[in-house]
């Protein structure tokens, strides 16, 4: 008489089998591209080390001057007032300061913003328009004037007109 052997998990074990083949093909998958990532960092370096010292020198300028053009790229950056606008053109300073001072603050849309080269005292004019709902219900257009901080964009509203 031969015997039979029957599982009483009801199927669990092969789940789990399965699971766990799946944990270690990942583990394993990882593995192998840090394995690949390590081997391409020391052909850079090997690259590296294969350089003649005149190559050396040409590559250590060439980031030299690639880091001149960086820091070229955030003076003026700076001197046109671009890094206190953010993605939208907005200041946000200024309109944390403006929409409190609206009539149905939840109304106010961003339309345009200019900012001009700082000035001798490290300020930036701003003129930003707007649209808001006046107090009728209707909207209306507005024009905000503001001093920015050159050194961390922060804003003092100088004249707000709704027209």
């Amino acid at each position: 008489m031969a015997y039979r052997y029957v599982n009483d998990s009801g199927g669990m074990g092969r789940r789990m089998g399965k699971v766990f083949k799946a944990i270690f093909a990942l583990v394993g998958g990882l593995g192998v591209i840090a394995i690949l990532g390590a081997f391409w960092a020391m052909r850079d370096l090997s690259e590296y080390e294969a350089m003649t010292p005149e190559q050396k020198l040409a590559a250590e300028q060439a980031a030299e001057a690639a880091q001149v053009q960086l820091a070229e790229r955030r003076r003026v950056e700076n001197k046109n007032g671009q890094m206190c606008l953010d993605s939208s053109g907005e200041n946000e300073a200024t309109v944390e300061a403006l929409v409190p001072t609206l009539r149905e603050p939840d109304s106010f849309e961003h339309v345009s913003t200019m900012i001009g080269p700082v000035n001798s005292d490290g300020t930036h004019n701003l003129v930003m328009r707007y649209r808001a709902k006046n107090g009728f219900g209707g909207v209306s257009f507005g024009t905000t004037r503001a001093i920015v901080s050159n050194v961390d964009c922060s804003s003092t509203i100088v004249e707000t007109k709704a027209s």
